[in-house]
């Protein structure tokens, strides 16, 4: 609190014309980075401070005012997402195809790849920032496009494949096998979509955030992307999931994609 009064005492100092140049600057980029289905860094926000005001600690004050004019004038929020190192310790998924989910579990495989990980990068989250919507979600689908549709459809099919693995992850050979017995052709134009489910994957929700890839042994992986956890709640998960399977998503089966998607997002300690 003490270093939000601080920041809020020194853009007292500003212009009132320099405050709302930067404002509007601020909104701009990120509205623009939005548009092209991407994220906002934190740095880029920074440089459009500037060195001067960046002097005087003002971000938090130019974000909290940020955010009111999101909020009222385009009912946007905006969330901001510390991209730490992802658990992807050599040789986890291995290990996990060795012992087999019923002597590991999500949780032992997320901590111990996470543990190792972040030993070797160290613990230096980078930042961005994201934009979503403050409609409820019934009025969504008003007006959303049919592109915006048919992409939280994917995405949606892809949190349930992705989630339903032990490290939440899978091989690309694996995961399009997958998608393909779903009738989502990777090198196909998708009719929503405008593109190949392959080009939207690797270009629009792994840039957005939603999505990580990386190699490992040789092999390219994907796993859930930060922006998930930002954007998406655990129930709007369940209710995309239960979209896509129907009946078979029982009370049961719900509770269960809670602990998986819970173990994801915060791996417990040992």
């Amino acid at each position: 609190m003490e270093g939000e009064d601080a920041a809020a005492r020194n853009w007292s100092s500003v212009s009132v014309d320099k405050q709302n140049a930067t404002i509007r600057a601020v909104c701009r980029l990120l509205i623009a980075e939005h548009e092209k289905h991407g994220v906002t860094r934190k740095e880029d926000v920074v440089r459009l401070v500037g060195e001067t005001m960046q002097k005087g600690r003002v971000m938090p004050e130019v974000m909290r005012r940020v955010r009111k004019r999101m909020h009222s004038a385009l009912g946007f929020d905006v969330v901001e997402i510390a991209i730490k190192a992802r658990p992807r310790a050599a040789g986890a998924h291995s290990q996990a195809a060795a012992a087999g989910t019923a002597q590991l579990t999500q949780t032992q495989i997320l901590s111990q790849a996470n543990e190792s990980f972040e030993n070797q990068l160290g613990n230096n989250p980078r930042t961005v920032f994201v934009l979503t919507s403050l409609l409820p979600e019934n009025a969504r689908a008003c007006v959303y496009s049919g592109f915006d549709l048919a992409k939280l459809g994917l995405i949606g099919v892809l949190a349930w494949t992705l989630i339903m693995q032990p490290t939440a992850s899978l091989s690309a050979t694996a995961l399009w096998a997958h998608l393909d017995k779903l009738g989502i052709k990777q090198k196909q134009k998708h009719p929503q979509l405008g593109y190949s489910p392959e080009y939207i994957i690797d270009q629009r929700l792994v840039s957005a955030m939603y999505l990580e890839r990386w190699k490992e042994n040789d092999k390219v992986w994907y796993g859930l992307g930060p922006r998930i956890h930002a954007e998406f709640s655990t129930e709007r998960i369940i209710k995309l999931i239960e979209r896509i399977m129907g009946s078979k998503v029982d009370d049961s089966f719900k509770n269960d994609l809670r602990i998986r998607f819970s173990a994801v997002e915060s791996p417990e300690d040992g």
